[in-house]
């Protein structure tokens, strides 16, 4: 999706819940706008919305709609200037629902609260690796040129360069 297309969804959507929550307040107090996806042309839009409430409203909101959409996109041409006014299309979002059902069936399933990422490891995986059986791929290193690297190391672990000496026999000549 262009960063064009994703600003006018943005734009589309900022207005349009403005206008319903200005215009036809007592009508839409429970409508939600969730998304709006317009099409790459700008013809045409589908406005997502979720509806707080029971069947009773959903059903409203959907008449609401289908009987307000041209009004909804008259008074959108008075806030935004397009080339082409993309036609609206109404659409419940159902996701909710749908999530709602999906945590329901998990609690019949037995999951309850935050689901525990390492118990869905099978005990087989797991146990490989615990034990630390599996093995990795030759690298093509050579371990005895970590050894070469070892005798320019000082006591201490550190690298002993030219520069330390240097700090030793500046601060002994200012004693």
């Amino acid at each position: 999706m262009s960063p064009r297309v994703v600003r006018v969804n943005e734009l589309v959507k900022r207005e349009i819940s403005q206008i319903l929550h200005t215009k036809f307040q007592s009508e839409t107090v429970y409508i939600t706008i969730r998304e709006v996806e317009t099409e790459p042309d700008l013809r045409s839009a589908r406005i997502h919305y979720n509806v707080l409430g029971d069947d009773k409203q959903k059903i409203a909101a959907m008449h609401f709609f289908t009987k307000m959409h041209t009004e909804i996109r008259r008074m959108l041409s008075h806030r935004v200037t397009f080339k082409f006014l993309p036609h609206l299309h109404f659409i419940i979002d159902q996701s909710t629902e749908r999530g709602v059902r999906i945590n329901q069936l998990l609690d019949d399933l037995g999951f309850r609260g935050e689901i525990d990422p390492k118990s869905l490891i099978p005990p087989e995986a797991e146990a490989t690796t615990q034990t630390g059986t599996e093995t990795s791929p030759d690298d093509g290193v050579d371990d005895d040129e970590d050894a070469d690297t070892d005798e320019y190391l000082d006591d201490d672990g550190g690298e002993d360069t030219e520069d330390e000496g240097d700090e030793e026999a500046r601060t002994d000549s200012k004693a």
